[in-house]
């Protein structure tokens, strides 16, 4: 009887696993879509310049020219927010919850622009959370981050990949592992130095092995951020 229930709570706790990260991934994929809505959009609503006929030689700027936003420029970034464990995964094997608890995260980041619309910078961000044991597992990745800016009217929509080293510890253990940060986000300019909005990132922590470990305990560990964010532009 106590094996049967074992496995009844096993099962409940992968169906609930499984649901989460399928209402997150629907989430990440919602909102690219979105984003990719706002774009077309803002594409087809925009008038013609004044004087200009609809259907003449339109040399108005592109929207995707951010105004406002030049070579040189820079931006100092501020977010923090939510981080959901979602899962580990083995490499060529199956996923495994990772018994985290919901936790908190913060960024720093720092960036220039190339272009009206290519920005490239540095991101510093920290966040933990608690396992079943009361242990709190921190993660540090420091990285590099190149982003694309989409502009509709005074919303910025960048997409975005940022990668580099990211410092792990838990417990006595610590470890620094490589990680990539995909992400997508939705600004509100509020003047020309000033925007608020909304960050969703996927962390990629690839958690290789060390010489005194076997190989096939290498795995991934995913995890969602999200997190209301600040921008200052100048």
């Amino acid at each position: 009887m106590q094996r049967f229930r074992g496995r009844s709570r096993a099962r409940a706790r992968r169906f609930l696993w499984e649901t989460r990260l399928r209402f997150l991934s629907r989430t990440w994929v919602t909102a690219m879509l979105l984003t990719a809505g706002a774009f077309v959009f803002g594409q087809s609503d925009q008038p013609p310049p004044e004087g200009q006929q609809p259907g003449g030689n339109d040399k108005r700027k592109s929207v995707l020219e951010i105004e406002g936003h030049q070579l040189g420029d820079q931006t100092l970034a501020l977010s923090a927010g939510m981080m959901v464990p979602l899962f580990f995964d083995e490499f060529g094997g199956p996923a495994h919850a990772t018994n985290l608890t919901l936790g908190g995260m913060g960024e720093l980041q720092w960036a220039a622009y190339l272009s009206p619309n290519v920005r490239i910078g540095i991101d510093l961000a920290g966040s933990f959370a608690r396992s079943p044991n009361d242990h709190t597992l921190f993660l540090m990745p420091i990285t590099a981050k190149l982003a694309y800016v989409l502009g509709v009217s005074r919303f910025e929509f960048p997409l975005f990949l940022g990668a580099g080293i990211s410092i792990v510890r838990y417990r006595e253990w610590s470890h620094v592992d490589f990680i990539l940060k995909p992400g997508v986000a939705g600004y509100w300019r509020y003047d020309t130095n000033w925007s608020f909005g909304l960050n969703l990132v996927w962390w990629l922590d690839f958690q290789s092995t060390t010489s005194n470990q076997d190989p096939s305990q290498a795995r991934m560990a995913n995890f969602l951020m999200i997190s209301p964010g600040v921008f200052y532009n100048f």
